[in-house]
C-alpha cells in the first residue's frame, strides 16, 4: 500500500508581530485531517516541542530579525512532511515621548499662556492593516483631561504646578507590550 505524505501549514491565531512578553499561538493544519500524526516544532531550526498540533511562542526577546518557525509532521505510516516557515517579529516595548511644541521643551508658561503637548511612540508594534492601533489618554494631576496625540493646555489655569501625563494603550490588543507613560 502506498500512503500519501500529509500536507501541513502553520496558521497563527493572531498577529505575527508582538512586543517582548507577547504570545503567538500557532496551529499546524494537516491534510488529510483524519490521520494520526506526531509533531516536531522548530524555532530557528532548533527543535522546541513534540506531539501537539499547537505551539505557543512566548518569552522571546526582541531582536532585529524575525524568529523562523516550522513544524515537521509524521503520519502513523512513517510519511513525513514539513510546513513552510512562518516568521514571528518580536519588537521592544513602546517608548512614549512627550514634547511641549509651543515652548521648545520648556515646562513653564505664564498665567494666561498656553502650551501644546505632543506624544509620540517608538519601538512598538506598527500600525499596519489595523493591527497595533493605539491611542493616547492625557491626565492633569491624575484626572483625565483629553485623548489624542496632542493636548492643548488651557489658558485658564490658575498659578501653580501641574503634572501632565500621557498613557498609551492599544485599542485592539496588548500584543504583550508593557506600555509606559510619559510626564
Amino acid at each position: 500500500t502506498v500512503m500519501p505524505h500529509p500536507t501541513v501549514s502553520v496558521v497563527a491565531d493572531g498577529s505575527l508581530t508582538v512586543c517582548e512578553g507577547g504570545v503567538v499561538n500557532l496551529n499546524a493544519v494537516v491534510v488529510p485531517e483524519d490521520g494520526i500524526y506526531n509533531y516536531h516544532w522548530f524555532l530557528d531550526n532548533a527543535e522546541v516541542w513534540y506531539d501537539t498540533n499547537r505551539y505557543t511562542v512566548q518569552q522571546l526577546p526582541a531582536r532585529e530579525t524575525p524568529y523562523e518557525i516550522h513544524v515537521l509532521v509524521g503520519s502513523e505510516h512513517g510519511c513525513v512532511s514539513s510546513s513552510q516557515s512562518v516568521y514571528v517579529n518580536v519588537v521592544p516595548d513602546p517608548i512614549v515621548t512627550l514634547v511641549d511644541a509651543n515652548n521648545a521643551g520648556e515646562t513653564t508658561v505664564c498665567q494666561g499662556g498656553t502650551a501644546t503637548l505632543t506624544a509620540s511612540i517608538s519601538s512598538a508594534v506598527p500600525s499596519i492593516n489595523g493591527l497595533g492601533t493605539y491611542e493616547f489618554t492625557w491626565f492633569n494631576n491624575g484626572e483625565q483631561v483629553g485623548t489624542g496625540n496632542t493636548y492643548n493646555v488651557p489658558d485658564t489655569l490658575a498659578v501653580g504646578d501641574y503634572t501632565y501625563t500621557v498613557v498609551m494603550s492599544y485599542t485592539d490588543s496588548t500584543y504583550g507590550c508593557d506600555v509606559n507613560t510619559a510626564a
